[in-house]
Order: structure tokens, then C-alpha cells, then sequence
């Protein structure tokens, strides 16, 4: 049998403190895939499902991250999904994140405004539309994905863009206002 290097064993143990945090925030409305791997600060709240792929890696080292699932809501990360510090996922409903997506600092993905667009803000909630996001994208810095947002395969958010509707396959958004950089396929 070999053991593990120091430097593996030392990471490890870095490690176990965050996921065992996260495990235990999670309770029964969570399920986690082989090798996720939790560095730093990782915040759940809610009573909402949270279900994590394999592979998946939440680095809240630089700034926490915070996921936010209320009572009928769920976030889904897909295998392989990169999550790095000051992110903040927000889901009343659905919030969906396929496979070997990359998340930039800070990018900020809510299911619900919270508040209507007009009239009395403090009279009623907007229904929550569910937000998407294919395999294999990257979504930039300071990102915003607002309810409804639906990110086709392959496709790149740059920093800062805002998001609410549905964008193509393979296509590249920059910009504000958000502009098609690259074309992509339906």
C-alpha cells in the first residue's frame, strides 16, 4: 500500500475543514459528487436542494462564495464546474450549471428579481424564471445572469455582462449593453 505524499496529505487536511462545513450546512437537501473539492470560505443558506457533480471545485479562498437555496428552490453544478471566490448563486426556483463550466469572481446568477420592475416594490415578489447554463462555458468576472437566462453549449460571458435572455451555442457576449462578439449556433 503507498501513502500519500506530505503535500497531498497536508492539502487534504486543508481541505476537510470546508467540505465538512459544507456537509454539515447541506444537511439532507444536499448530494455531492466524487472528489468535490471546497477551498475556503463556501456559504449555504436555505432549505432548497443543492446537488453537486463530480470534480466540482468551489474556491472561496479569496472571497467567500455564497449559495443561496430557499425552501422550493435548487442549484444543480454539474461534473467538472469551477466556482471561484465572491460568487453568489440565488435560487427561488431552478438554477442549473452544466459540465466543466468555469464561474468568474464575483459573477453574480439569481432565478428571481426580488422585487417587481415597477409599481409598489414591497408589495409582491415576480414569479422566479429558471436560469441555464450549458456545457462547457465560461462566464467572465463580475457576470450577471438575471432570471430566465438561458447560455447555450460553449459559450463565453466576457466580464460584466448582463445577462436575461437566451444566447446560442458557442457564441461570445461582451459588452454593456450586452453584443454578440462572436456568432454562435442555434
Amino acid at each position: 500500500m503507498m501513502l500519500p505524499s506530505p503535500a497531498a496529505l497536508l492539502t487534504s487536511l486543508a481541505e476537510l475543514p470546508a467540505q465538512a462545513r459544507l456537509r454539515w450546512l447541506a444537511r439532507r437537501s444536499a448530494s455531492f459528487g466524487m472528489n468535490v473539492r471546497v477551498l475556503g470560505r463556501v456559504y449555504l443558506h436555505g432549505t432548497g436542494e443543492l446537488h453537486v457533480g463530480d470534480d466540482v471545485e468551489l474556491d472561496g479562498r479569496a472571497a467567500a462564495i455564497d449559495l443561496h437555496c430557499q425552501e422550493d428552490g435548487v442549484i444543480v453544478l454539474g461534473r467538472g464546474v469551477r466556482v471561484a471566490g465572491g460568487v453568489s448563486i440565488e435560487a427561488l426556483l431552478r438554477i442549473e450549471i452544466g459540465d466543466e463550466t468555469r464561474i468568474g469572481g464575483f459573477a453574480k446568477i439569481l432565478d428571481n428579481n426580488f422585487h417587481p420592475l415597477s409599481g409598489d416594490r414591497h408589495e409582491t415578489r415576480p414569479p422566479s424564471l429558471p436560469v441555464t447554463v450549458g456545457k462547457n462555458c465560461s462566464i467572465g468576472w463580475r457576470a450577471i445572469l438575471l432570471p430566465g437566462a438561458r447560455v447555450g453549449d460553449g459559450t463565453e460571458l466576457c466580464p460584466g455582462v448582463v445577462v436575461s435572455r437566451r444566447i446560442p451555442a458557442n457564441a461570445r457576449i461582451a459588452g454593456s449593453p450586452p453584443r454578440l462578439v462572436r456568432p454562435g449556433s442555434e
